[in-house]
Order: structure tokens, then C-alpha cells, then sequence
């Protein structure tokens, strides 16, 4: 592996800057991004995804798939969530990995 450093005082605390928003935003995106895959992959219906400045909501809005998960007086919880939960957060922290080391690859082409 090779590694090469230069040093610009300024330009190098603005690109560590910028490149900070970079990773986050991408690490952010792949995670959300694969929840809503791994979810749907169980079972969940209509998913959507939401995205409000760095914060992503992943969810249905599906009264039927809500009421499944819940369940009520009458039936019993099927839910489709829960089972979703435990390999989502694998696949979500692969997915953020893999979203900043192409971050990281772009960032440091567009710098030559």
C-alpha cells in the first residue's frame, strides 16, 4: 500500500472539513438505504424512505402492515419488523463501511 502526504495548512484543514460531512452523508445514506433493502427482503410492505437533512426515517405507512406487527383484541402480532431488526444492523454497518471507503477513494482522486 502506498501512501502519499502533502500538507496545505489551509486547504488541508478545509478539506478535512469537508471531507467529514462527506463521510457522514454517505455512511448515512448506505445505512438507510440497506435497512430499507434488509426489511424488505423479510417481508415488510411499502417501505419508504425519508430524508430530512442528515437524519433518514425508514418506514410504512401501510395501515394493514402496521396493525400485522402490532397485532389487536382480535389477532395476534405477525410482525415483519422485529425479524428484520438483527441482520439489518450487519448489512447497515457493511453498507456505511463500504459508502466511506469509496468516499474516502473519491476524495483523495479529486485532491490530485
Amino acid at each position: 500500500m502506498k501512501l502519499r502526504l502533502q500538507f496545505h495548512a489551509r486547504s488541508l484543514r478545509a478539506a478535512l472539513r469537508d471531507l467529514e460531512g462527506r463521510l457522514a452523508a454517505s455512511a448515512t445514506e448506505a445505512a438507510a438505504l440497506s435497512l430499507k433493502d434488509e426489511m424488505q427482503r423479510t417481508g415488510a410492505p411499502d417501505l419508504f424512505l425519508q430524508s430530512t437533512g442528515m437524519k433518514r426515517r425508514v418506514g410504512s405507512a401501510d395501515a394493514d402492515a402496521i396493525a400485522r406487527e402490532t397485532g389487536s383484541l382480535i389477532n395476534d402480532p405477525d410482525p415483519w419488523l422485529a425479524p428484520s431488526l438483527p441482520p439489518a444492523r450487519v448489512a447497515m454497518r457493511e453498507a456505511a463501511d463500504r459508502a466511506v471507503a469509496r468516499t474516502l477513494a473519491l476524495f483523495n482522486n479529486k485532491r490530485r
